[in-house]
């Protein structure tokens, strides 16, 4: 894909979510059983479950290229099994080991919708392993997944996409 092409694609889905979730609406409460606190992560506290519900996990799971770049690197893996693979810009494939949804203390799943359009923003909790990785870093991340189920398309970070 040509850099014009990245540019507007990229442009176009900027202004889908701008669209689709410029107006936030409150959740019904969802409470998730299994909450973990996590306080790896710029030392603030996150909550998070590995119990992530099932119509989620069906929109999240697969494989995410990369938009900008021909060969689609780099990547992120997302597996059922709550592991996968990220691969940062000019580094290794980091495996993720473990990965959990973002919720409140309290296990009220933090999501963001947007108000008359079925799409929605979800944060990963992600934990890697970096033995035998050049790249150390924190062991933790807070991944964005926006899926647009008008589009039919589930977006990491923006820049790495996959078809639902």
């Amino acid at each position: 894909m040509n850099n014009l092409n990245s540019i507007i694609l990229r442009g176009v889905f900027t202004l889908s979510l701008i669209l689709c979730m410029s107006s936030i609406k409150a959740q019904e409460a969802v409470i998730l059983p299994g909450i973990e606190k996590i306080t790896e992560i710029d030392q603030i506290s996150r909550y998070g479950t590995k119990e992530i519900p099932a119509d989620i996990m069906e929109h999240i799971v697969g494989y995410y290229r990369n938009i900008d770049n021909d060969n689609g690197l780099p990547f992120v893996q997302i597996n059922n099994d709550n592991t996968g693979i990220f691969q940062i810009h000019n580094y290794e494939e980091h495996p993720i080991t473990d990965f959990w949804i973002l919720t409140d203390e309290k296990g009220k799943l933090l999501i963001e919708s947007g108000i008359d359009n079925p799409n929605y923003r979800i944060y990963l909790i992600a934990k890697y392993d970096y033995s035998g990785l050049k790249k150390k870093d924190v062991p933790f991340s807070q991944i964005p997944v926006s899926v647009d189920l008008i589009n039919k398309k589930a977006y990491i970070f923006g820049e790495r996409v996959k078809d639902l």
